[in-house]
């Protein structure tokens, strides 16, 4: 239901298009006029869109619908707006037989409340992106929750011809002979940016590296003064 387009986004549309690819009847609901809509239409997947205020609560009554008319065999939810929809749209035996699946993506755990506790009882299996999501999953408060770990896919793109390569570099201003790290994602605490960035000049004592970090986000600011 994000309104943006970031890694949990990335990772739907790559579910979507390779159950699809593999005979699987696959849609997808969305916020209306968001790129994911947008992208998941555009690879040929039935796209329900909510919109307007309240959305989760929006989202919920149209899944719920869904859930109703269609023959579904599983519901996921890929990312914490999701989830909260999920949770609302009531999806619970005996009526419904889908088997309600839940993406985590971050590493926070979540908080210890009445309305958290119930939201974490509101589907049968989670996926954890890495070990330390799933650690994040299985407090004591947590305990009971059902988490495996499946970690992100990319779609590798084709590999650029020398001519590219060598145009790309020079578009940066990079010697074509250096070693080039890249980092492309939402500049923000938990990414570990600023790690990266400090961890430079001691890989330069032996390499001759060069960073490229593209993004926007909260931390850009205290990155270029670590820079």
């Amino acid at each position: 239901l994000h309104a943006d387009w970031r890694g949990g986004q990335y990772q739907a549309w790559l579910l979507l298009r390779g159950l699809a690819a593999r005979g699987h009847r696959a849609e997808l609901l969305a916020r209306r006029g968001s790129p994911l809509a947008a992208r998941g239409r555009a690879s040929g997947i039935p796209v329900h869109e909510v919109s307007g205020p309240l959305l989760r609560l929006r989202a919920a009554r149209e899944l719920r619908s869904l859930m109703r008319r269609g023959q579904y065999d599983l519901v996921h939810a890929h990312e914490a707006h999701a989830h909260t929809a999920l949770w609302l749209a009531g999806l619970s035996p005996p009526g419904f037989r889908a088997v309600r699946i839940v993406s985590r993506r971050v590493v926070f755990p979540p908080r210890n409340n009445w309305v958290s506790r119930r939201k974490y009882r509101c589907a049968d299996q989670y996926i954890a992106i890495s070990e330390r999501v799933r650690k994040s999953l299985q407090r004591e408060t947590f305990g009971s929750v059902v988490v495996s770990v499946v970690y992100d896919g990319v779609e590798l793109p084709a590999l650029p011809t020398p001519e590219e390569r060598k145009q790309a570099r020079a578009g940066f201003g990079l010697p074509q002979e250096a070693i080039v790290l890249s980092c492309l994602g939402a500049l923000e605490r938990n990414k570990g940016h600023v790690a990266a960035v400090e961890a430079l000049p001691l890989i330069r004592q032996t390499l001759p590296a060069h960073l490229l970090v593209a993004g926007e986000g909260p931390e850009r600011t205290l990155l270029r003064q670590r820079v």
